[in-house]
């Protein structure tokens, strides 16, 4: 019988996009009484917050100046590689989304996005997340 894994009640939500009003309104979808949200404008400040705090997802632009929120998924995932990314961008295109993918991310949105799914992706990535950690802990027990 299977465990069931729930979302924390309070996600810390990280929010990455040199944008600053695109990044203060997705801030907005996750602040609040159903959790805590931090938003920076550079992956360089997103490298500097994950070293200092514990986050249950990550919310990041693909296209920034300087290092791109691929970039930095590549950097993160080396540290914390259990940590959910949602890429975020106004320039879709499949060649991005299947790139994102492969480097770990949990889903490539386009914005505009609709807030409510928004929310219900950081819950999955969040759920995600908890069954990695818990096959992780199950492997190398020995049965009997």
């Amino acid at each position: 019988m299977g465990t069931a894994i729930k979302a924390p009640m309070n996600p810390r939500v990280l929010v990455v996009d040199d944008d600053a009003d695109s990044g203060e309104a997705l801030g907005l979808v996750f602040s609040g009484g159903e959790g805590s949200c931090q938003v920076v404008t550079s992956a360089a400040a997103a490298l500097d917050v994950l070293a200092r705090g514990a986050f249950d997802v990550v919310l990041c632009d693909v296209r920034m100046d300087g290092m791109s929120g691929l970039e930095l998924l590549d950097r993160v995932k080396k540290t914390q590689p259990s940590l959910p990314f949602v890429m975020i961008t106004g320039l879709g295109g499949v060649h991005d989304a299947v790139d994102a993918m492969k480097r770990g991310a949990f889903e490539y949105v386009v914005k505009p996005c609709d807030a409510d799914v928004l929310r219900t992706m950081v819950v999955g990535a969040i759920g995600d997340r908890g069954r990695a950690v818990v096959d992780a802990g199950s492997r190398g027990r020995a049965d009997g």
